[in-house]
């Protein structure tokens, strides 16, 4: 009985160096594929084709991230998912490659390979979207406590890196503008998506600076919340009263703040392009910083 209990433990610890093992090879591969420029090294397709995977074809890419009830709770569910979604794709062929990067779940999902569930006279684009979707499956494990978000993007090129700035940077947004706990096409986040797929984010930071610079330098200087006053007077769709419940600040205090913006930008609120103006101006700046 103790031998067959030594050789049980035994074969766990080599199924499970195994896996860590084949993790690790594929997180590597992950991060040349990412950290690569426009062209793919031959000796990165050769290390894909010994593990299974086609690089010489398109991918789409999946972002996906998981937020548990605790800290310690994202960060184990994040590695029981990364295995999950692992052994979802294992049966494809080409396999698609899975890897954590960067403290998310990265799936570049080969183009052609129809996902479970889906119509096989399918788009490309279609396939992303059902890919993600098995992919948010895995995530969640169907728990209830856990909330993952994921993003999809397929690109008109085979620059891995940059495809995966736009996914990542969709994510990132769609976890902070209530797209939160769902699969997010560059298409749901509107204008926000189109920009996201410019290659230069300090473009967009250069056009957000022209209006918000005096605002910036001033909260800079004087450890204020004009940019922050600026967002939720716009996000209350210019309601005072509202503006001040979600700062938790007197309406006295937002009507103030409000002056010295107009003083500082020569603005005025009352004016429709000034409102698309500084809506602007906050969404280029959320793009350029959660883009980079």
């Amino acid at each position: 009985m103790e031998h067959a209990s030594i050789v049980v433990a035994l074969e766990l610890l080599r199924l499970r160096t195994g896996v860590e093992v084949e993790h690790r090879l594929r997180g590597e591969l992950m991060a040349d594929l990412l950290g690569s420029g426009d062209v793919i090294e031959d000796q990165v397709i050769r290390r894909g084709e010994m593990l299974g995977h086609d690089f010489t074809r398109p991918h789409v890419v999946i972002v996906g991230a998981i937020v548990g009830p605790s800290d310690r709770m994202t960060a184990r569910g994040s590695q029981r998912a990364l295995a999950a979604v692992a052994e979802v794709v294992r049966s494809y062929q080409p396999r698609p490659l899975v890897a954590m990067y960067r403290g998310t779940i990265v799936v570049l999902w080969p183009t052609g390979v129809v996902p479970e569930g889906a119509d096989t006279e399918t788009g490309a684009d279609d396939e992303g979207t059902h890919a993600a979707h098995l992919v948010r499956k895995a995530l969640t494990g169907r728990r209830q406590d856990i909330e993952a978000t994921v993003a999809v993007h397929r690109g008109h090129h085979d620059n891995y890196a940059h495809v995966y700035r736009t996914a990542r940077g969709a994510l990132n947004i769609a976890q902070h503008t209530g797209h939160s706990d769902s699969v997010v096409t560059l298409g749901d986040l509107g204008i926000t998506g189109l920009l996201l797929q410019l290659d230069d984010p300090t473009q967009l930071l250069a056009f957000a600076d022209r209006t918000l610079l005096p605002l910036l330098e001033y909260d800079r200087k004087h450890d204020t919340d004009l940019v922050r006053t600026v967002r939720a007077y716009l996000d209350s769709r210019l309601n005072r009263p509202d503006t001040a419940q979600a700062l938790h600040i007197h309406v006295n205090t937002v009507k103030q703040r409000l002056r010295r913006i107009e003083q500082l930008t020569g603005a005025d609120f009352g004016d429709a392009g000034t409102v698309v103006q500084f809506s602007t101006a906050l969404t280029l700046r959320d793009v350029a910083s959660l883009a980079t």
